[in-house]
Protein backbone atom coordinates (compact mmCIF):
# COMPACT_ATOMS: atom_id res chain seq x y z
CA UNK A 1 0.00 0.00 0.00
CA UNK A 2 1.66 3.29 -0.94
CA UNK A 3 1.77 5.91 1.78
CA UNK A 4 -0.07 8.86 0.72
CA UNK A 5 -0.58 12.36 1.91
CA UNK A 6 -3.86 14.21 1.05
CA UNK A 7 -3.63 18.41 1.17
CA UNK A 8 -6.30 20.64 1.13
CA UNK A 9 -6.66 24.25 1.34
CA UNK A 10 -9.48 25.16 -1.16
CA UNK A 11 -12.01 24.90 1.61
CA UNK A 12 -12.48 27.63 4.93
CA UNK A 13 -10.83 24.39 7.31
CA UNK A 14 -7.06 23.46 6.09
CA UNK A 15 -6.52 19.79 6.07
CA UNK A 16 -4.27 16.66 5.96
CA UNK A 17 -4.83 13.21 5.53
CA UNK A 18 -2.11 10.43 5.63
CA UNK A 19 -2.47 6.97 4.88
CA UNK A 20 -0.04 4.93 5.69
CA UNK A 21 0.56 1.12 6.46
CA UNK A 22 -3.28 0.79 6.88
CA UNK A 23 -3.59 3.50 9.05
CA UNK A 24 -5.70 6.83 8.16
CA UNK A 25 -4.34 10.31 10.40
CA UNK A 26 -6.36 13.07 10.10
CA UNK A 27 -5.89 17.05 10.54
CA UNK A 28 -7.55 19.87 11.14
CA UNK A 29 -7.15 23.69 11.09
CA UNK A 30 -8.68 27.18 10.15
CA UNK A 31 -6.02 28.59 8.83
CA UNK A 32 -7.20 30.80 6.06
CA UNK A 33 -4.28 33.48 6.81
CA UNK A 34 -1.46 31.99 8.11
CA UNK A 35 -1.82 28.87 6.22
CA UNK A 36 1.57 29.59 4.51
CA UNK A 37 3.16 29.57 7.85
CA UNK A 38 1.00 26.52 9.37
CA UNK A 39 0.99 24.04 6.42
CA UNK A 40 4.27 22.60 6.22
CA UNK A 41 5.30 22.24 9.56
CA UNK A 42 1.78 20.66 10.56
CA UNK A 43 2.95 18.15 7.17
CA UNK A 44 6.20 17.23 9.26
CA UNK A 45 4.81 16.96 12.31
CA UNK A 46 2.06 14.57 10.95
CA UNK A 47 4.67 12.76 9.03
CA UNK A 48 6.90 12.49 12.39
CA UNK A 49 3.92 11.08 14.38
CA UNK A 50 3.92 8.21 12.02
CA UNK A 51 7.57 7.28 12.05
CA UNK A 52 7.70 9.09 8.31
CA UNK A 53 9.82 11.41 6.66
CA UNK A 54 8.85 13.26 3.32
CA UNK A 55 11.21 11.38 0.88
CA UNK A 56 8.90 8.29 2.01
CA UNK A 57 5.75 9.88 0.31
CA UNK A 58 4.64 7.89 -2.39
CA UNK A 59 1.40 9.50 -3.57
CA UNK A 60 0.81 13.61 -2.49
CA UNK A 61 -2.83 14.51 -3.31
CA UNK A 62 -4.24 17.71 -3.68
CA UNK A 63 -7.52 19.53 -3.82
CA UNK A 64 -6.82 21.77 -6.48
CA UNK A 65 -10.18 23.61 -6.26
CA UNK A 66 -11.99 25.99 -6.94
CA UNK A 67 -11.57 27.92 -3.94
CA UNK A 68 -9.93 30.20 -2.07
CA UNK A 69 -7.46 31.86 -4.22
CA UNK A 70 -4.43 32.36 -1.79
CA UNK A 71 -5.31 29.01 -0.34
CA UNK A 72 -4.98 27.00 -3.73
CA UNK A 73 -1.28 29.18 -4.30
CA UNK A 74 -0.39 27.77 -0.46
CA UNK A 75 -1.49 24.24 -0.90
CA UNK A 76 0.26 23.64 -4.62
CA UNK A 77 3.45 25.27 -3.54
CA UNK A 78 3.53 23.21 -0.62
CA UNK A 79 2.64 20.06 -2.80
CA UNK A 80 5.23 21.06 -5.57
CA UNK A 81 7.84 21.48 -3.10
CA UNK A 82 7.25 18.03 -1.33
CA UNK A 83 6.98 16.53 -5.26
CA UNK A 84 10.54 18.08 -6.17
CA UNK A 85 11.98 16.82 -2.73
CA UNK A 86 11.14 13.67 -2.93
CA UNK A 87 9.66 10.76 -5.15
CA UNK A 88 6.12 11.38 -4.81
CA UNK A 89 3.65 11.66 -7.56
CA UNK A 90 1.44 14.88 -7.42
CA UNK A 91 -1.82 14.42 -7.86
CA UNK A 92 -4.89 17.13 -8.68
CA UNK A 93 -8.35 16.45 -7.44
CA UNK A 94 -11.09 18.62 -7.99
CA UNK A 95 -12.63 19.87 -4.68
CA UNK A 96 -16.55 19.94 -6.46
CA UNK A 97 -15.86 16.36 -7.44
CA UNK A 98 -15.00 14.97 -3.81
CA UNK A 99 -18.01 16.86 -2.61
CA UNK A 100 -20.09 15.29 -5.14
CA UNK A 101 -18.48 11.70 -3.83
CA UNK A 102 -19.13 12.97 -0.37
CA UNK A 103 -22.52 13.65 -1.19
CA UNK A 104 -25.60 11.71 1.58
CA UNK A 105 -27.09 10.19 -0.85
CA UNK A 106 -27.43 6.76 -2.61
CA UNK A 107 -29.69 7.85 -6.32
CA UNK A 108 -30.16 11.60 -7.73
CA UNK A 109 -28.78 14.47 -9.31
CA UNK A 110 -25.74 16.15 -6.87
CA UNK A 111 -24.38 19.82 -7.40
CA UNK A 112 -21.49 20.77 -4.83
CA UNK A 113 -20.91 23.94 -4.55
CA UNK A 114 -18.10 26.62 -4.14
CA UNK A 115 -18.81 30.62 -3.29
CA UNK A 116 -17.73 32.53 -6.52
CA UNK A 117 -18.86 35.68 -4.54
CA UNK A 118 -21.08 38.56 -6.20
CA UNK A 119 -24.42 36.07 -5.73
CA UNK A 120 -22.58 33.65 -8.06
CA UNK A 121 -21.69 29.75 -7.21
CA UNK A 122 -18.56 27.20 -9.01
CA UNK A 123 -21.06 24.42 -9.64
CA UNK A 124 -21.44 21.28 -11.62
CA UNK A 125 -23.72 18.07 -11.85
CA UNK A 126 -23.22 14.15 -11.27
CA UNK A 127 -25.87 11.66 -10.70
CA UNK A 128 -25.68 9.26 -8.36
CA UNK A 129 -26.46 5.76 -9.16
CA UNK A 130 -25.54 3.43 -6.61
CA UNK A 131 -21.88 2.86 -6.63
CA UNK A 132 -20.97 5.17 -9.30
CA UNK A 133 -20.93 8.80 -9.88
CA UNK A 134 -20.73 9.85 -13.19
CA UNK A 135 -20.68 13.63 -13.96
CA UNK A 136 -23.44 15.26 -16.20
CA UNK A 137 -21.75 18.66 -16.94
CA UNK A 138 -18.76 20.77 -16.77
CA UNK A 139 -18.18 23.07 -13.85
CA UNK A 140 -19.18 26.31 -14.55
CA UNK A 141 -19.55 30.25 -12.53
CA UNK A 142 -23.61 30.56 -12.75
CA UNK A 143 -25.85 33.20 -10.80
CA UNK A 144 -27.86 31.67 -7.78
CA UNK A 145 -30.81 32.62 -9.48
CA UNK A 146 -29.75 30.99 -12.63
CA UNK A 147 -29.03 27.85 -11.28
CA UNK A 148 -31.77 27.10 -8.84
CA UNK A 149 -34.03 27.53 -11.96
CA UNK A 150 -32.09 25.14 -13.90
CA UNK A 151 -32.21 21.96 -11.15
CA UNK A 152 -33.67 18.77 -11.47
CA UNK A 153 -36.56 18.30 -9.30
CA UNK A 154 -34.17 15.30 -7.56
CA UNK A 155 -31.03 17.94 -7.13
CA UNK A 156 -29.32 17.59 -3.71
CA UNK A 157 -27.11 21.34 -3.03
CA UNK A 158 -23.85 20.76 -0.76
CA UNK A 159 -20.69 22.51 -0.22
CA UNK A 160 -18.91 25.64 1.06
CA UNK A 161 -21.49 27.74 -0.87
CA UNK A 162 -24.54 26.77 1.79
CA UNK A 163 -22.95 28.74 4.88
CA UNK A 164 -22.41 32.06 2.84
CA UNK A 165 -25.22 31.56 0.25
CA UNK A 166 -27.80 29.73 2.50
CA UNK A 167 -30.35 32.36 2.96
CA UNK A 168 -30.57 32.88 -0.81
CA UNK A 169 -31.51 28.98 -1.46
CA UNK A 170 -34.17 29.11 1.65
CA UNK A 171 -35.85 31.77 0.00
CA UNK A 172 -35.88 30.75 -3.49
CA UNK A 173 -39.45 29.46 -4.98
CA UNK A 174 -37.94 26.38 -6.19
CA UNK A 175 -36.98 25.36 -2.73
CA UNK A 176 -33.77 22.98 -3.21
CA UNK A 177 -33.05 20.00 -0.95
CA UNK A 178 -30.10 21.03 0.81
CA UNK A 179 -27.87 18.92 2.65
CA UNK A 180 -27.90 19.23 6.28
CA UNK A 181 -24.14 20.52 7.31
CA UNK A 182 -24.07 23.77 5.81
CA UNK A 183 -20.63 24.15 6.88
CA UNK A 184 -19.83 21.12 4.86
CA UNK A 185 -15.71 20.42 5.22
CA UNK A 186 -14.42 18.57 2.57
CA UNK A 187 -14.46 14.47 3.22
CA UNK A 188 -10.75 14.14 3.43
CA UNK A 189 -10.89 10.40 3.53
CA UNK A 190 -12.42 10.72 0.01
CA UNK A 191 -10.07 13.24 -1.41
CA UNK A 192 -7.52 10.49 -0.55
CA UNK A 193 -9.46 7.44 -1.97
CA UNK A 194 -10.16 9.75 -5.07
CA UNK A 195 -6.70 11.02 -5.70
CA UNK A 196 -5.01 7.01 -5.23
CA UNK A 197 -7.67 5.78 -7.54
CA UNK A 198 -6.91 8.38 -9.90
CA UNK A 199 -2.92 7.51 -9.37
CA UNK A 200 -3.39 3.87 -10.22
CA UNK A 201 -5.01 4.60 -13.70
CA UNK A 202 -2.68 7.82 -15.02
CA UNK A 203 -0.18 8.43 -12.72
CA UNK A 204 1.03 11.76 -11.56
CA UNK A 205 0.74 15.17 -12.81
CA UNK A 206 3.85 17.06 -14.08
CA UNK A 207 4.53 19.79 -10.96
CA UNK A 208 6.27 22.27 -13.41
CA UNK A 209 3.15 22.41 -15.66
CA UNK A 210 0.40 22.09 -13.01
CA UNK A 211 -1.49 25.38 -12.37
CA UNK A 212 -4.67 25.55 -9.26
CA UNK A 213 -8.46 25.52 -11.01
CA UNK A 214 -9.19 28.90 -10.03
CA UNK A 215 -11.99 29.44 -13.31
CA UNK A 216 -11.62 32.91 -12.79
CA UNK A 217 -9.02 35.74 -12.79
CA UNK A 218 -8.05 37.00 -9.81
CA UNK A 219 -8.67 40.80 -9.06
CA UNK A 220 -7.17 42.02 -6.09
CA UNK A 221 -9.35 44.62 -3.86
CA UNK A 222 -7.82 47.92 -4.59
CA UNK A 223 -6.00 49.57 -1.65
CA UNK A 224 -7.35 52.38 -0.35
CA UNK A 225 -5.09 55.71 -1.97
CA UNK A 226 -3.16 57.88 1.48
CA UNK A 227 -2.79 61.73 0.55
Amino acid sequence: MPVCLAIDTSTRHTGLALQAGGALELRRFSAQRNAGELLLPAIHELLAACGLGPQELDVIVLANGPGSFTGLRIGLATAKGLAFGGRAALVPISTLEVLAWQAPTRQGHVFPLMDARRGEVFSACWRRQGESLPPVSEVRRVPIPELLASLPADALLLGPSLLEQRAAFLDAERHPQLAEDPDCQLALPWLLRLGERRWERQGGEDPDSLEPDYLFDFQPTPGKVRA
